[in-house]
Parts: structure tokens; C-alpha cells; sequence
């Protein structure tokens, strides 16, 4: 009894092992493009297991290449289960493995900013694009260093959250017109007469542009002026109206252009001696005319201001 108690947990010491074991270690590279795209690479041992389940760093995209090969450059089958972000990898016969894979899942652009987001089971190198500037550390790396014109961070296993901006795309400059390489710049042979291009098209093309740009200026100028005198003369007639005054005007626009003197006295609300003076007013200035209806005063819209 005694023995089978040993054995037992003997077994369960070796099969601990044996688990502690089949967990991968190694590194893995992830390197950011500057459209958000990013490389990822896992170099890991198998430490003999015959099958890996290998937590993924983003969803391989599987559009592009997905490489599964150990150390003979052998593909190996796997699985994806994007559910629980794992890959299983049959390893039988093979000491190391190797899986490359691009993914659009772990960068995305916010207000201007890249933010790199992800969790990693391995300790891991990020590796952003060239010329790309640190905008902020969610997660301290273990350090910072350069390669070439990029930013390179060491993480431990766990999460990986840092900000980067890039900079602004400048355009190339518009290359200047250049003649055909098969075009000839020898001169003419002995004896031949050399003809040389006529140059009074072009001499008077460019007198043209200028006389053109002259009128057009000219043409501005004078639409300038004439909206400036539109908007003068609008405002004169307006200049000495007062609130009064707009009110008779606008209740005459709205008749159809004309009331006798009662009607405009009653819908005016004051006095008729007052609105008697600012119909004589507005007669003054050639806005509204007078006539005489049935023995009655008509005023009639001349004119709007």
C-alpha cells in the first residue's frame, strides 16, 4: 500500500514536470510597419513535447503567409483556435520552432497617435517603425535601445501597451520636364543650312500672358468697384430711416404696394399727424407718392431702398 502511495505521487511529480515542461520559452520579434501592420516572429525550443499550445501576439492574418517550420526548415501542421488566441503545433521530431505570421490586430491610430496593445507569452522585442517618436509608456519596458533610424523595446512576458506618432508624409517635388533621350542635339551637317527655331511665338506668347493678366486684373478691379458702389447706394437710401419709417415701408410691401393714409395710421399704432410727417418724409426721399383716391389719401410704394 505503502509503495502504491509512492508511485502515485511519483507519477503526479513527473506529469507536473512533464507540463512545466511543454510550456514554450524563447523570444519573440515584433516588428511595426508604418501602415499599423506588424511581423511577428517565435523562436522557441519544444523541450520534446510532441504538441505546443502557443499563445499568439494578434490573429495572423490569413491572407498573408502563416510559417510553421522547426529547426530542418521542416513545416509543421498547426491550428488556430481565434477564440482563445492559441496555436497548437504538432512538434514530433523536431527541438525548436519557428512561426512567422503578419497581423493587423495589436496597432491601431487614435487622434493621431499608434497605440501597440497586446499581451505576450514570451519575453519580446518591439521594434517600431523607422523614424517613429515614443509618445507614451503604458508599461515600463525592461529597456530602450536604437536600431538604425528605429526604436527597439525589450518587454518581459506579460502586457505590452506603448504609443508612438510618426511623422508627417512629405511629398516628393514634381520632377522638371526633361527631353527624350532619343532626341538629337548634334548639329546639322557640313554644307546643310541650320535651322534654328523660331522663337517670336514664344517671344510673343510670354508679351500675352502679361497683357492677359492685365485685363483679368483690370476686369477684377472693375467688378469690385461696381459691387462697392451697389452696396454704397444700398446703404443711402437707407441713411436718415428710422424705425418708423422701415415700418411704413414694410407694411406697403406687404399690402401689394400701396394703403390709403387710415389704413396705414390704424396698422401703425401712433398718431395720424406722426405717421402723416414720415409718409412726407419717405414722399422726400422718392420712396413712396401720394394720391388722391375717392378723397382720400393713397400712399403707394415708389420704390424699395
Amino acid at each position: 500500500m505503502r509503495r502504491a502511495s509512492l508511485f502515485a505521487f511519483a507519477l503526479v511529480v513527473a506529469l507536473i514536470a512533464s507540463s512545466a515542461l511543454c510550456q514554450p520559452s524563447g523570444l519573440v520579434r515584433v516588428e511595426v510597419l508604418a501602415d499599423g501592420t506588424a511581423h511577428v516572429v517565435y523562436t522557441f525550443p519544444t523541450n520534446g513535447s510532441a504538441s505546443v499550445d502557443l499563445g499568439l501576439v494578434g490573429l495572423p492574418d490569413p491572407s498573408l503567409l502563416i510559417l510553421v517550420r522547426n529547426e530542418k526548415g521542416d513545416t509543421l501542421p498547426y491550428a488556430v483556435n481565434e477564440t482563445a488566441g492559441l496555436m497548437t503545433i504538432v512538434a514530433l521530431d523536431s527541438s525548436q520552432v519557428t512561426v512567422d505570421y503578419y497581423t493587423s490586430t495589436i496597432v491601431s491610430k487614435i487622434s493621431g497617435r499608434w497605440i501597440i496593445n497586446f499581451t505576450t507569452p514570451l519575453p519580446a522585442t518591439v521594434k517600431l517603425p523607422p523614424n517613429a517618436t515614443l509618445s507614451a509608456l503604458y508599461v515600463v519596458p525592461t529597456s530602450i535601445t536604437a536600431e538604425g533610424q528605429s526604436v527597439v523595446l525589450t518587454y518581459p512576458p506579460g502586457p505590452v501597451v506603448v504609443a508612438y506618432v510618426l511623422p508627417p508624409a512629405i511629398k516628393p517635388p514634381t520632377p522638371s520636364p526633361q527631353a527624350p533621350s532619343g532626341a538629337q542635339t548634334t548639329p546639322p551637317a557640313t554644307g546643310a543650312p541650320e535651322v534654328k527655331p523660331s522663337t517670336q511665338g514664344q517671344a510673343g506668347g510670354a508679351q500675352q500672358a502679361p497683357g492677359a493678366l492685365l485685363y483679368a486684373a483690370a476686369a477684377i478691379v472693375a467688378l469690385a468697384v461696381l459691387a462697392v458702389l451697389l452696396v454704397v447706394r444700398r446703404r443711402g437710401s437707407k441713411e436718415g430711416l428710422s424705425e418708423v419709417d422701415e415700418q411704413i415701408l414694410n407694411l406697403l410691401k406687404q399690402s401689394g404696394g400701396g394703403l390709403f393714409q387710415s389704413e396705414l395710421t390704424s396698422l401703425v399704432g401712433l398718431p395720424t399727424t406722426t405717421v402723416w410727417r414720415h409718409v412726407r418724409k419717405l414722399e422726400s426721399m422718392g420712396l413712396v407718392a401720394v394720391e388722391k383716391r375717392m378723397g382720400r389719401n393713397f400712399v403707394r410704394l415708389t420704390r424699395r431702398p
